[in-house]
């Protein structure tokens, strides 16, 4: 490595850290959990009605009741 590529990566190195010091505001970091944790909602609702309908498409009850009692307790 080069003199110069080395003094680059060292300054940069240094101001990295400094770059992303910022400070989070607790109303942010509730509002981002919340969109989170109802965007992991929304996909394993999504995912089960996708394995209901191929439940019924292969007319299996117990998996059917299995995955309608999952969806229940996430609604």
């Amino acid at each position: 490595m080069d003199h110069k590529m080395q003094n680059f990566m060292r300054q940069n190195q240094q101001r990295a850290p400094r770059q992303f010091e910022r400070k989070v505001n607790p109303t942010d970091a509730l509002i981002a959990e919340m969109f989170l944790e109802k965007s992991l909602i929304d996909f394993k609702i999504a995912k089960i009605k996708k394995e209901i309908d191929v439940s019924l498409a292969e007319r299996n009850k117990e998996e059917f009741h299995r995955l309608v009692k999952e969806l229940e307790s996430l609604t």
